[in-house]
Parts: C-alpha cells; sequence; structure tokens
C-alpha cells in the first residue's frame, strides 16, 4: 500500500469514527460563530488534525527544504507533508482556538494545540498567509519572527515530533488504545451476560442533557447528581419496570455541553416489544420533566430506528439472543461507539471522573428456567 493510500485509509477511519451516529465534538459553542459550518463539519476537521500529526509522527521527512532552482534562486521545495497540509494550517489552528479550556483532550490534539501555543500561532494578532505562490525563502509574514511560513511550518512538525517524543507520548497513547479495546470487550461481555440471562431484550438508545443556554453552564459534577437522581427513581418507577441493565456514557459536545448517552436493556419477554420508541420517548419526558425540572432535554436513537435498519445497521430495538447480526451491530455500532477512544476529553480540574458507568452483572443460572433454547448460547462480542 503506498502512502497516498494508508494516509486515504486513515483519514476515512478517523471521519468514520469522529462522525458516526451523532458527531459529538469536543468544541466550545460559547465560541463557535460560524453558522455555514456544522458540528460535522467541525469534527471532521478535528479528526484531519489528528491525521496530519499521525502523518507527521509516521516518517522524518522534513516538510520543506531549501534549495536552488536551475535559474540560481533559492526556494523551499515542498514535500509530501507540505503539500498534503501547508492549506489546511489556517484551518486547523482556527479549530483549536474553538476546543474549551476547561479538558484535556487526546495526546495528538493536545501536542497539536502546544505547539501552536509555543510557536504564538494560536494568539498571534498576525494575520499568515499559509498559501504564498511560491515558497521564496525571502516571503515573510508581515512582523512575525521575519520567518517565511515554510520555516515556521517546519518549526511547527520539528516540536510536535520533539514533544511527541520527550514526554513519551506514544506510551500513553498506547495505553489508551489498550483500556479502550479492554473496556469494549467488557462492555461486549455484559451485554453478552444479558441475553444469557433472557431470550430476548429491549434495547433503547437515547441521549440525555440540558437546554440552550443551560446546556453551556452545566458542570460534570451537576450533570452526574441528576444521572444519579435518575438511577435512583428506576428502582421504583413502573416506567423502567424489567430493566435488565444499563449502560451510561459522559461527553462534551459542540452545541450539546454536557450530555449522557444512555442504552437500557429491557426484558423483552415483558414488555411489548413494538413500543420500544415509546419506551424511549417517555424516559426521555421523565428527565425533562421530573429529574432536570423542565432544564434538560433529550434525543430520542431509536425513533430513526428505521434509519439504521436501512444502513444494515441496526442494533437497537427488540433483539433476539440468537439474532446474531443484530447483536453484531448492537456491539460494533452502539458500545462500539461508547467505547471509542476518540473524541476523548476529561476535566483538568477537580476530582476523578468515571465517564463510563454500567449495571451490574445479572444472576446467570447454571439450569436456565424456562423452554430450553434451540441452539446452544455462547459467549458473544464483535471483535475489532
Amino acid at each position: 500500500m503506498n502512502e497516498s493510500n494508508k494516509f486515504n485509509g486513515l483519514n476515512k477511519e478517523l471521519f468514520r469514527l469522529y462522525c458516526i451516529e451523532h458527531s459529538d465534538s469536543l468544541l466550545e459553542s460559547t465560541k463557535f460563530q460560524n453558522k455555514v459550518l456544522t458540528s460535522k463539519d467541525y469534527a471532521k476537521r478535528l479528526a484531519s488534525i489528528e491525521g496530519f500529526v499521525n502523518d507527521l509522527l509516521s516518517n522524518k521527512e522534513t516538510p520543506f527544504v531549501s534549495t536552488i532552482n536551475k535559474a540560481g534562486q533559492n526556494f523551499y521545495r515542498p514535500g509530501t507533508l507540505a503539500n498534503r497540509y501547508i492549506r489546511s494550517m489556517p484551518v486547523f489552528i482556527k479549530i483549536v482556538t474553538l476546543l474549551s479550556p476547561k479538558y484535556e483532550y487526546s495526546e495528538r490534539l493536545n501536542v497539536f494545540v502546544n505547539a501552536c501555543n509555543a510557536l504564538g500561532l494560536l494568539h498571534s494578532n498576525e494575520r499568515l498567509d499559509w498559501q504564498p505562490i511560491r515558497f521564496d525563502p525571502k516571503y515573510t509574514s508581515l512582523h512575525y519572527y521575519n520567518a517565511s511560513v515554510a520555516e515556521i511550518f517546519n518549526e511547527l512538525v520539528k516540536y510536535i515530533r520533539n514533544e511527541w517524543k520527550v514526554k513519551k507520548l506514544q506510551l500513553k497513547f498506547n495505553d489508551r488504545e489498550t483500556a479502550a479495546e479492554s473496556l469494549y470487550e467488557e462492555y461486549c461481555l455484559y451485554v453478552d451476560a444479558l441475553f444469557r440471562k433472557r431470550a430476548r431484550l429491549l434495547v433503547l438508545r437515547f441521549d440525555l442533557g440540558y437546554k440552550n443556554p443551560d446546556a453551556n453552564n452545566i458542570a460534570i459534577e451537576d450533570m452526574q447528581k441528576d444521572l444519579f437522581h435518575l438511577l435512583r427513581n428506576m428502582r421504583h418507577n413502573r416506567l423502567f419496570a424489567f430493566k435488565m441493565g444499563h449502560i451510561l456514557k459522559l461527553e462534551y459536545g459542540f452545541g450539546k455541553g454536557i450530555h449522557c448517552h444512555v442504552v437500557i436493556f429491557l426484558d423483552g419477554t415483558k414488555r411489548n416489544n413494538s413500543s420500544h420508541v415509546y419506551f424511549a420517548e417517555q424516559m426521555g419526558k421523565y428527565w425533562v420533566d421530573f429529574v432536570t425540572k423542565g432544564r434538560g432535554n433529550y434525543w430520542n436513537v431509536n425513533a430513526t430506528a428505521d434509519h439504521y435498519d436501512k444502513l444494515g445497521r441496526l442494533g437497537i430495538g427488540p433483539i433476539n439472543w440468537n439474532d446474531w447480526k443484530s447483536r453484531a451491530n448492537l456491539n460494533e455500532y452502539v458500545i462500539g461507539y461508547l467505547c471509542k477512544m476518540d473524541q476523548y476529553f476529561r476535566p483538568k480540574w477537580g476530582p476523578k471522573v468515571k465517564l463510563i458507568r454500567r449495571g451490574d452483572y445479572p444472576d446467570i443460572f447454571a439450569i436456565p428456567l424456562g423452554r430450553p433454547r434451540k441452539a446452544t448460547a455462547k459467549k458473544f462480542w464483535c471483535p475489532r
């Protein structure tokens, strides 16, 4: 596979990870000014920044090399890295200025932000022209260290490579990647245990958040208090009767602030399976009316089940224990989305926060009660 195909494959995968399902981004909505670009546009550009850092770390190429042309003139010859990214730099820099300063982000985003800060690119009043007609060494950005754009780009790449090595960020990245894979397997096994307990589950998927402008002011601690309130009430509220398990994942997204992705597993042998949209809707309304006293909002993913069905990705609604296709979709596109390592964030200050949690494992009888299943049950999860 050539370098171009490798890069395109990386970008497509990063874009898929960032934009699948809801395309949450990490942008601070109070700073968002461009109404033309959507959250998907910004999520795609965040993915491109990650791709840029990954690309420059995968080789030792100097982006711009000083050389002399046939006419004896000095100029900078752009390499593959420079040709690929030089014209994207203004957008990259603009995007990271919109990131909320309250959080830490992925290793690749952090190192890019640190490099831009170190070179004064984020807060400089000087406007850099990253698209000169030719990369002449004499071409300088006005009053900006008397350095050419090519030299600034070289320094940016050099800084990122050095910081990545000195701070051993690859080890941190690898550890987080390993942790994400372990988490994914753990949660798939949790779902597998629920299916071994019940022959059919009703899978509800919805998001809980807050209405604007409150969404921008809600702290993680406030969200956790409301979620604990919700979980406590589930034990006694008939709406949540026959609940087998749950998964909660906290995230921070553009236009949403702090919000929570929720998966509720109901006993499909006791609940009306055709009412999965209704149940998710009522739980969302319960969050709004009773838990948050009108401050909250919700998004019912089950209401869009037909859309996922047409894509061949349906993993919500009623699922039988031997419906391997739907269970694979549940693991890959629902559990996989919740356990992803992209869009990583954590608060810079305050106590450590658990961003994802699940219910307890169910008791599994050695000899299951009720009618025997016709096929042999097995542990099941969808490998990456």
